[in-house]
């Protein structure tokens, strides 16, 4: 049996790097523009489907690959055409449901599996449907709550537990009743705020899923917000466009960064143009893709914006078994490797990159000491992984332009 285990530095070294939104290719034209696309991100590819268009509701279901910068379309998503539904992705799974279709708001769930690219029906929510409410998963569990219904603006909150396919509800939200809120998860918490309701709200909150409570953060340093994009990161949470307080475009793509242990928000650099009313994103590697959405149009185009790179910081104290030493970590350019004592290098390295693609291999005969030179590669963090004829070691390395 092959063992890999995982060894983590402190990293320390303070650097900086490019961050800017770079244009991708639109999305071809077989590909409608929409708002309230559902979208994930799993195995280095993300997801988009449904959501509203110039035609309608849709049910279309679309693979992105960053590599070549290409959409393919997969099979319709089953849970059918509908609109002011979301997704995320989750332990290896993509999720998506609720929303409202042409004659319904739904309550439903379902579970994408990238490895046989199907889907899978869940135990529908006991609950109200809804369309915008906050959907998210943290500690095993999926979390949904707020949105609007048949019965107006709603502020209940409810969770699913994964291993058992049962729902249950817990304490409603604490603040106003309220649609399209803003959300995101943060180690294994919820934070929900932001909307609409009897006003448009910059408040935010975070639950516990441990002991079913909610406290109040800081309010956004700006004006209160609707119907834009979120997503997490690096235990930040972001969120991305949307409108203002007066329920108009936002008068820039509005980016911003929060912090739960710190409590407070950062402002980085807006999207391109105006805000975005329902726009979608997902997260690969250390790089947000930001898609469609409405503004006076629905959108076709495609941007990415690089967020700072993935940074480690276990102790590596209890990963004594791995055979090696690295260094400098982080790294410029060059990579040294030094076998400890006992152990021969006698294998093959790979230096994979955040998708899991080989980008350089080095053959080791008999090789205690050596260098690999990554003068080639950009910024960013990258996985070194060996494998002799008996076991494998895989550990993580930043590189520093």
């Amino acid at each position: 049996m092959i063992k890999y285990f995982t060894l983590c530095f402190f990293l320390t070294t303070s650097f900086s790097f490019a961050q800017s939104w770079s244009k991708l290719n639109d999305l071809p034209s077989s590909i409608l523009g929409r708002d309230h696309p559902f979208t994930f991100a799993l195995n280095g590819h993300g997801f988009m489907g449904a959501g509203s268009t110039i035609d309608g509701l849709k049910s279309d279901f679309y693979k992105y690959d960053p590599l070549t910068d290409q959409w393919t379309e997969l099979d319709s998503f089953p849970g059918g055409p509908r609109g002011y539904s979301y997704g995320f992705n989750y332990k290896g799974y993509g999720y998506a449901g609720f929303g409202i279709s042409t004659t319904a708001y739904l309550k439903d769930l379902w579970r994408f599996d990238p490895s046989t690219e199907t889907w899978t029906e869940l135990a529908s929510c006991p609950c109200e449907g809804r369309g915008h409410p906050a959907f998210l998963a943290a500690d095993d569990k999926i979390f949904v709550g707020l949105g609007s219904s048949r019965l107006g603006n709603l502020k209940d909150w409810w969770e699913y537990d994964i291993k058992t396919n049962q729902w249950q509800q817990r304490d409603s939200f604490p603040g106003v009743k309220r649609h399209h809120p803003y959300y995101f998860e943060v180690n294994e918490k919820p934070y929900v705020g932001f909307g609409h309701g009897e006003g448009i709200f910059k408040d935010l909150y975070e639950f516990d899923p441990k002991s079913n409570t909610w406290t109040q953060m800081n309010d956004l340093p700006a004006q209160g917000r609707v119907a834009g994009t979120q997503f997490s990161y690096q235990n930040k949470g972001y969120i991305l466009s949307g409108q203002g307080e007066d329920h108009d475009y936002l008068g820039e793509g509005e980016f911003w960064e929060f912090n739960p242990l710190t409590n407070d928000w950062k402002q980085l650099t807006s999207h391109p143009g105006q805000g975005r009313w329902a726009p979608g994103s997902f997260v690969i590697g250390n790089k947000v893709y930001f898609v469609t959405g409405e503004l006076k149009t629905y959108m076709n185009d495609v941007m990415s914006y690089e967020l700072s790179p993935i940074v480690y910081t276990k102790d590596v104290t209890s990963n004594t078994d791995i055979p090696f030493e690295i260094s400098p970590n982080p790294t410029h350019q060059i990579l040294n490797i030094e076998a400890k004592v006992g152990y021969d290098l006698v294998g093959t390295f790979d230096i994979k990159n955040n998708l899991g693609q080989i980008i350089l291999t080095t053959n080791c005969q008999n090789i205690n000491q050596f260098t690999i030179d990554l003068s080639s590669l950009s910024s960013g963090s990258y996985y070194l992984n060996f494998k002799n004829k008996i076991e494998g070691f895989t550990t993580r390395f930043l590189v520093v332009k």
